[in-house]
């Protein structure tokens, strides 16, 4: 079994939610940095290097900016994502947190699935931004038509290239399904193939839920516009 990545969970003279429990629960670990020389210590020796650092989202520090840019220093050049956690921030908080480049945010009431998002994109090495190339979690349910008769899956993550559905009857790799997507902005019907699986007995990623990922077939330029507002919609839920 692959080692839990860990999370620093960074108090920064503020109030941090206790998030270890539900950490545990998507496949990583918190590891608690109660001071910044604590923090910096842990960045410079931890094995395997971290890359998430969650502080809360309204810290009780001075110069937020120089904080996290001497914890970036201290993660001897790999990338450090930082995710800002707890209740909704004042807008002027808000512009602080924006101001020192978080990453991401969980405000109270975020699901399972948005953590477990936030936190593989925060060790990515390869987390797309590039508005063609956007990823986002979602609480969609997809109806499924498959060889093997109708599914649902919950829709894990979404682009406009494809999705990963969360299922425990996933098809195999190569097989063509038809997903139906239910937009906001209305459902949507898209050819899609299974590209890769991850089951119970051949796990690939411990990390993430049971389920496959499929690729989109090419999608109609009202089709793709409608995901594109999607995407952007919800990226905007996980931004400061």
């Amino acid at each position: 079994m692959a080692e839990r990545p860990s999370v620093l969970l960074l108090p920064l003279e503020g109030r941090l939610d206790d998030v270890t429990g539900r950490l545990l629960l998507v496949h990583f670990r918190g590891k608690v940095a109660p001071t910044l020389t604590d923090a910096e210590r842990v960045l410079r020796t931890e094995t395997p290097p971290i890359r998430v650092a969650m502080i809360p989202a309204q810290p009780n520090v001075a110069d937020l900016p120089g904080v996290l840019a001497a914890l970036r220093d201290a993660a001897l050049g790999r990338a450090l994502r930082f995710v800002a956690l707890g209740a909704p921030p004042t807008p002027q908080e808000r512009d602080a947190l924006r101001a020192a480049k978080v990453d991401f945010a969980l405000y109270h009431g975020f699901s399972d699935t948005e953590l477990r998002f936030v936190l593989n994109a925060g060790v990515s090495e390869h987390f797309a931004e590039r508005r063609d190339d956007l990823r986002v979690p979602t609480p969609l349910v997809a109806k499924l038509k498959t060889p093997a008769g109708p599914k649902v899956a919950l829709v894990y993550s979404l682009s406009t290239r494809g999705a990963y559905l969360e299922t425990t009857r996933p098809s195999q790799e190569g097989v063509r399904i038809e997903v139906e997507l239910p937009l906001p902005s209305g459902a949507l019907e898209l050819g899609a193939v299974v590209v890769s699986t991850n089951v119970t007995g051949n796990l690939r990623r411990e990390n993430l839920p049971r389920g496959m990922g499929v690729r989109f077939e090419e999608l109609s330029s009202g089709a793709a516009v409608a995901v594109k507002r999607y995407l952007e919609e919800r990226l905007t839920h996980l931004r400061p």
